[in-house]
């Protein structure tokens, strides 16, 4: 009885996906906006937003969290790349070289998407806790 009437919601997983990119580049730009005065203020501002973009998205949409992770590692990895292109000598670089780039800068994309994966996964047990 209660499966009939749960509704397909896969209607709202662009706009879940593109919220998890725009929130977790909200995340990263946080410090600056908030001028934090030291670098250890900025890694706990930053690694807290994102924690908590995992957890706002993680309760929202609680099936399959791991997208929100994947979705900040594109998003970061792209305003990286993104960022980059302004520096002359960046911008005629080869594809190999930009791969090299990326390649580079992996690590730290992939613990900013365990931190949102983190977040995503207390964030859906929060919301499994509160529905039984």
């Amino acid at each position: 009885m209660l499966e009939a009437r749960r509704t397909d919601h896969s209607a709202m997983d662009p706009i879940c996906w593109a919220a998890a990119a725009g929130l977790s580049l909200v995340a990263v730009y946080l410090p600056k906006l908030l001028s934090q005065p030291t670098d250890t203020a900025r890694l706990i501002v930053t690694q807290a937003a994102l924690f908590f973009t995992g957890a706002l998205l993680g309760s929202f949409r609680p099936r399959r969290v791991w997208r929100w992770a994947l979705a900040s590692f594109f998003a970061l990895a792209v305003r990286d790349v993104i960022a980059a292109a302004d520096n002359p000598a960046f911008s005629h670089a080869s594809a190999a070289k930009v791969a090299a780039y990326l390649a580079a800068h992996s690590g730290v994309y992939c613990i900013q998407a365990l931190i949102v994966l983190l977040g995503a996964l207390v964030g859906s047990y929060v919301l499994r806790a509160g529905l039984e």
